[in-house]
């Protein structure tokens, strides 16, 4: 739990089977979200840290902290009981002391979350309206929206650059400084094994990744082809038109990598490089 003046975040994990995620997500969490009076803003991402799970950042008045916190042991522990997701096997993840927590289980303050951009109500309402595309786009992929998250992803890529007004050589210099960025945290000879992956993902699928890039690209907000992509640019959209209206002088550039981070982060996304890799061979191939 973290403080703000008047409010709490309730830090809340609950861990449940990626395999079901889209089950507990549009059954659980988004009626929850839409309907509990206490609730005055969240955020909702995925996260495998300590075993699958996703987590919940529910702000509130402090006065009404506890009675939310036992709305949500109340609400959540009758849907797992109810529903409860099949993995039950729990790990020792490479490099950790900890196993994972149990699955089916809910636990609380296991994670901070902090609005740190400098701007911190606009902040909060940029990932509460990011967590909707989340939900958003479970409800266009469901059960296989892991099997879907490149694809999700580089579409993102694809409506950020439009909204902010990037013209091709723009977005392959901003993804390509992301991309070598990201490459720190790997060996030359994992990059290298990553770099044949996406150069094989590309060659059998440049001509499909042309042309989905391509019907986002330089479209109106709000003529995008999926209701998940309008609502991601609307929200990119608000965020830097508020910051702007607050600081004439914001640099918005400065903004742009933590608008795509907040995004690879509340989906837990894992394979940047080989994300960034199929962007940017896309974007020479166009």
């Amino acid at each position: 739990m973290f403080k703000k003046p008047d409010t709490v975040f309730l830090a809340v994990s609950i861990f449940y089977a990626r395999e079901a995620w889209y089950k507990i997500i549009l059954e659980g969490i988004v009626p929850f979200v839409d309907e509990e009076s206490d609730l005055e803003s969240y955020y909702v991402a995925l996260n495998s840290d300590r075993g699958e799970h996703i987590r919940l950042s529910l702000k509130t008045n402090k006065n009404k902290a506890i009675i939310l916190a036992k709305k949500i042991d109340g609400y959540f522990s009758d849907y797992l009981l109810k529903n409860p997701s099949n993995k039950t096997k729990k790990s020792v993840p490479m490099g950790s002391l900890f196993t994972d927590f149990k699955n089916n289980s809910i636990h609380y303050g296991v994670f901070d979350f902090n609005f740190s951009v400098g701007f911190i109500r606009i902040s909060e309402s940029f990932h509460r309206d990011i967590s909707k595309v989340l939900f958003s786009t479970f409800e266009m992929y469901g059960e296989n929206h892991t099997d879907y998250s490149v694809e999700i992803i580089l579409q993102i890529f694809t409506v950020f650059s439009n909204v902010v007004s990037f013209t091709k050589e723009m977005s392959y210099n901003f993804f390509y400084h992301l991309l070598q960025e990201e490459n720190l945290s790997f060996s030359h000879d994992v990059l290298n094994q990553i770099s044949e992956v996406a150069q094989s993902n590309f060659e059998k699928n440049k001509e499909e990744l042309k042309d989905f890039i391509l019907k986002n690209y330089n479209v109106q907000i709000g003529k995008f082809d999926g209701d998940w992509l309008n609502l991601s640019a609307l929200c990119i959209n608000s965020f830097l038109s508020e910051i702007k209206k607050i600081n004439h002088t914001t640099d918005l550039n400065e903004l742009y990598p933590y608008i795509v981070k907040a995004f690879l982060n509340m989906f837990d996304f894992k394979q940047k490089v080989m994300a960034y890799n199929l962007f940017l061979k896309t974007l020479k191939f166009m």
